[in-house]
This record gives structure tokens, C-alpha cells and sequence, in this order.
């Protein structure tokens, strides 16, 4: 068929959130940053399109970050209450969605299948509902909304389906007053049957390495395995003060300072022999988010000290919560969907096929084997769930394939670990206002 032939393509329609920064126009949206641009290749800057306004268009895409725009279909105003939104006009998120192409070519070029899994759910189908409150009472619909999508990955999996990658929108449920679930975090989900656990972290692995490449990030490549649970790091509250190393420049200093002050926090600088001194004032210990900034201020001195940023597993995980661990539930199984180790976990007890990995403390990954039927089955009684939620999965389950393995990749932790963030939302396109949380 000729060019002249050829049926024109139908035009695209995207939505997202305006970011005006640089003299450049950005469309925000939960699948990265789209610069916008003109058929010539310049900035579109129609004048309805003002930082931090929702907007629809049409247009096509030029590339992984580009977006040719057409016309602008509708240009909202800025949500005057809750729930907000607060759209960083961050460089570090500009620059995911770069990664994130980098990230789709590697898992295509590996073999794995796109899919997109659901987020809309039938009730009573998830581990956790009653912890989460994912549904409201009296609901016509009988549907709910998943805080995560590892049980419909569970069930393709024994369907036969796979290997396949899925990007996950993680929701979570506001106020039964606003009847609301709104986008949290996103996890890049993967899946395979006939897969062993090694196997499966060797994916991770190489998908964190393709991360660090596109970012340019230093990251030791002999990722560590061990039983033993990670140290939980230097807490919030543990730091009020930081050596800065002597050849630091003033500039990446000032942008610390602003940074802490942003969040509230009184900070100084002082002159030392050997450098100089960041130091939180004392009336400020109970100010935690200007004490993280410092935290994660030392935590990425510390990795330019030593070259690398260092990667650890902690592998047999413990089937139990450890009393030091800080969790929301209330059930006595780690999780519901976990296969059972031959191997005791570091302190003796029953462990489970899964294991966490950590990019310089930061847990980024989660990866295990699913339980067959009757792991499954046990787990559920031992974890004090209702089976009838889980008839449907262990029909199923009678059939599945063997060594079905799963992971979930925190897309936004893994960016923040990999170029040392001050905070997590700072790198959530749909993140809220710190006076909204809660």
C-alpha cells in the first residue's frame, strides 16, 4: 500500500494536569510527563492552559515524552476543595517517563506481554477489605475499587496466562463522607509461570540497572541476599544535624536549606575545620518532614562518598509480622497469597517463598512465589479470612501452572531511591497537599 494510500491516523485525546515550569508547557498525567509542543516543534502556549488546571487534548504523540498538540478540548480551573491534587514541577518526574519507556522496551525485548489488569473489582474478593475499608455500605453497584491488583494477577496466572508486566494503579480510600477513591502510587507489577524465585529477582535486577542507566545514577550491581531483615535506617527523628562534605557546592546547599524551610523547619549553617554543618534548631524535633529532608540529605552524601548506591534482598521472609514491624494488619499471616519455604526464615520460624528488595534502605521491590491451592487454602484459614471471598480463586488454583512467581515494583520508590528524594510524594504526579493527608 502507498503513503497516499494509507488511512490517516485517528488523532489521540489525552488528559492530565497543566505544569508550567521553564517556560515550557507539561501535561501531567498517571503514565508520565508529556511535553507540549506544536506541529514546529515549539512550546504550545494557548492561554488556557494555566499551571495547575486540568485539561483535555487532542493532539498525537511525537515520542516517549512529547505530545503534538492539536487543539485543547477543555481547560478546567484550579479545584478550589478537597481532595487536591499537588503537581510537582519536579525535573525528577519530567524525566520517569524517559524511564519508563526505557523500562517497557527492556521487559518487551525479555519477552513479557503488556496487560492491563483491573482496578474495578466485585466484592469481598480482596485480602484485607475489612482492614482498608474498600467498599461503602450500601452500595447499589456491589462493585469496589482494588487497592491493589494482585489477586486478578493471581487469577491470570492460574488461568495459564503469562509472563506478562502490568503498570498497577494503587488506590486508596478517602473519607465515606467524600465517597472517593483517588490514585495513590503505582506499581509496575510482573508475572510468570515456570518461574523460580531467583529467577524472578534476576528480572528486578535487571529492570532496576535499565532505571539507574537512563538516570545516571551509580548503583552497585552485586545485589546482596541475606535472611536477615534490613536495619530500619535512620528514622525522621534521628538526625538534627549534617556534615556537608568540604567540596560541596553552595548551590546544592541553598537548594537544602530551601528545602527544610519549605516544610517548616528553622535550620542554620555553620563553619567547621573539615566542612561545614546543617543543624535543625531544637524547638523544631517535633518538625518530622524537615528532619526526613535532612535524613535523605545524608543518605545521598553517603552514596556519593562511596561511589554506589548499594542493593540488598532480604529473602525467607518470616510467615509471621515481626514485633518490631509497623503494620496495619491484624491478621497473623504476612501474606494471604505466599507460598511456604522449605527454608526457615533468620529466626527459625516458618518463612514464605518472598522477598523484599532494598535500594540504600529504601524498600523498592516485592517478589515471591504464589501459594498452590491448598498453601492458598491454608493460609487463609490460618490468617482467620473468610474463604467464601476466595472460592472463585481456588477453582482456579486446582489447575494452575507451577512456580507461578509475581513482583511489584514501586514505581515512584524506586525513582526516589535511585536520586535520593526528600519525600515520596514529591515524585507522585497526583500527590496531595501535606495539610490533606491523613
Amino acid at each position: 500500500m502507498s503513503s497516499a494510500e494509507r488511512p490517516e491516523r485517528a488523532p489521540d485525546v489525552v488528559s492530565g494536569w497543566i505544569v508550567a515550569s521553564g517556560g515550557k508547557r507539561y501535561l501531567a498525567t498517571d503514565s508520565g510527563w508529556f511535553e507540549l509542543l506544536t506541529a514546529a516543534g515549539t512550546t504550545y502556549k494557548a492561554p488556557e492552559l494555566r499551571d495547575g488546571i486540568p485539561a483535555k487534548l487532542l493532539g498525537s504523540f511525537s515520542g516517549p515524552t512529547t505530545f503534538l498538540v492539536d487543539d485543547v478540548l477543555s481547560a478546567g480551573t484550579r479545584p478550589s476543595g478537597p481532595p487536591r491534587f499537588a503537581v510537582h514541577p519536579s525535573q525528577v518526574l519530567k524525566r520517569m517517563s524517559s524511564v519508563r519507556a526505557a523500562i517497557e522496551r527492556h521487559l518487551q525485548e525479555l519477552g513479557l506481554t503488556y496487560v492491563m489488569l483491573p482496578s474495578v473489582w466485585t466484592p469481598s474478593r480482596e485480602y484485607g477489605e475489612d482492614e482498608y475499608a474498600l467498599t461503602y455500605k450500601g452500595s447499589e453497584t456491589g462493585l469496589i475499587f482494588l487497592q491493589s491488583d494482585e489477586f486478578p494477577l493471581y487469577g491470570l496466572l492460574a488461568d495459564g496466562f503469562g509472563p506478562f508486566y502490568s503498570w498497577g494503579r494503587c488506590l486508596r480510600h478517602e473519607s465515606a463522607a467524600s465517597r472517593m477513591h483517588l490514585f495513590e502510587f503505582e506499581q509496575l507489577n510482573i508475572g510468570a509461570p515456570h518461574t523460580s524465585l531467583p529467577e524472578m529477582m534476576a528480572i528486578v535486577e535487571s529492570v532496576v540497572l535499565v532505571a539507574a542507566d537512563v538516570l545516571g545514577v551509580k548503583i552497585s550491581r552485586n545485589f546482596e541476599r541475606s535472611k536477615v531483615p534490613p536495619e530500619s535506617g535512620l528514622r525522621a527523628g534521628d538526625l538534627d544535624t549534617l556534615l556537608v562534605p568540604e567540596n560541596t557546592p553552595q548551590a546544592a546547599i541553598d537548594v537544602l536549606l530551601r528545602g527544610i524551610r519549605d516544610v517548616g523547619g528553622v535550620v542554620s549553617l555553620e563553619g567547621t575545620p573539615t566542612g561545614r554543618v546543617v543543624r535543625l534548631a531544637a524547638d523544631q524535633a517535633e518538625n518530622e518532614r524537615a528532619r526526613a529532608r535532612l535524613q535523605t540529605a545524608a543518605r545521598v552524601f553517603d552514596a556519593n562518598n562511596s561511589g554506589e548506591l548499594s542493593t540488598r534482598w532480604w529473602t525467607h521472609m518470616p510467615r509471621g509480622w515481626l514485633e518490631a514491624e509497623e503494620t496495619p494488619s491484624d491478621h497473623g499471616v504476612r501474606s494471604i497469597t505466599g507460598a511456604r519455604s522449605a527454608e526457615p526464615a533468620f529466626d527459625g520460624s516458618d518463612a514464605i517463598e518472598e522477598c523484599e528488595l532494598y535500594i540504600d534502605g529504601v524498600e523498592v521491590a516485592h517478589a515471591g512465589i504464589l501459594a498452590t491451592a491448598e498453601e492458598f487454602q491454608e493460609n487463609v484459614l490460618d490468617a482467620g479470612a473468610p474463604r467464601h471471598h476466595y472460592q472463585w480463586l481456588v477453582e482456579k488454583l486446582d489447575k494452575a501452572p507451577p512456580s507461578m512467581a509475581k513482583v511489584g515494583i514501586g514505581w515512584e520508590r524506586l525513582v526516589a531511591a535511585l536520586v535520593g528524594g526528600p519525600d515520596l510524594s514529591e515524585f507522585q504526579v497526583y500527590s496531595r497537599p501535606p495539610q490533606l493527608n491523613g
